[in-house]
């Protein structure tokens, strides 16, 4: 009975030690499978053109008013160079510009306080079927069959977002504005974003704009 008792038991601990070997070998084939991907990816990030480079948002003709009892922020946005883009939607991938505002209120002895922080969200992508590109914007969507620079750069003149009521200002209190412009790559995995927390989705640098105001 011993005999028996004792092969029996030496069965299982090496039933668990292949049940253990198997497992440690499915997590050596995942984090290399993973870091395939991650080096797959760096080297297309080397390989690739460089034609991105020359890209550059500007924004300009910023103005910041009171209109029907609301603080808005208007200006116009220009896009420099478009090989990037056209060649980011010719290869099926959708692109949002995204512009967002915020405004802060100064405070001498403690961290500045935010008030208000608004988007606004326009979205590019090509339609493979028709080969028209197509451009949404808030309340219009916009389709043409060439991509041009003057074309795209009309739509996105006098861009206006609505910040917070007139009211909240107060008089002689200091105020920042900041608006920040990004032209980003849309439906990016969320697993890849945090595995990749170190890269960047922008297909052109982010622009950025600051001032101070007074009431």
């Amino acid at each position: 009975m011993k005999g028996k008792r004792g092969k029996e038991d030496r069965r299982r601990r090496s039933e668990n030690r292949n049940r253990k070997g198997e497992g440690v070998k499915r997590k050596h084939f995942f984090i290399l499978h993973l870091l395939s991907f991650i080096l797959f990816v760096l080297l297309c990030s080397v390989s690739a053109p460089t034609s991105g480079l020359a890209q550059k948002l500007e924004v300009y003709n910023l103005v910041l008013d009171n209109t029907n009892a609301t603080l808005k922020v208007r200006f116009d946005l220009k896009i420099d160079g478009f090989n990037a883009i056209k060649e980011a939607l010719d290869n099926g991938e959708d692109l949002g510009l995204v512009c967002r505002a915020t405004i802060d209120m100064q405070r001498k002895f403690f961290w500045d306080r935010s008030l208000v922080c608004r988007n606004f969200l326009s979205t590019m992508r090509k339609d493979m079927l028709k080969g028209e590109y197509v451009i949404d914007l808030p309340g219009q969507t916009v389709r043409f069959t060439e991509f041009s620079a003057q074309r795209v750069n009309k739509l996105f003149q006098n861009i206006e977002i609505s910040l917070l009521p007139w009211s909240t200002i107060k008089k002689g209190q200091n105020y920042s504005l900041k608006v920040e412009v990004a032209l980003k790559t849309l439906e990016i995995p969320e697993w890849i974003k945090k595995t990749l927390f170190f890269w960047s989705w922008d297909l052109i640098e982010p622009e950025y704009f600051e001032m101070e105001f007074r009431y």
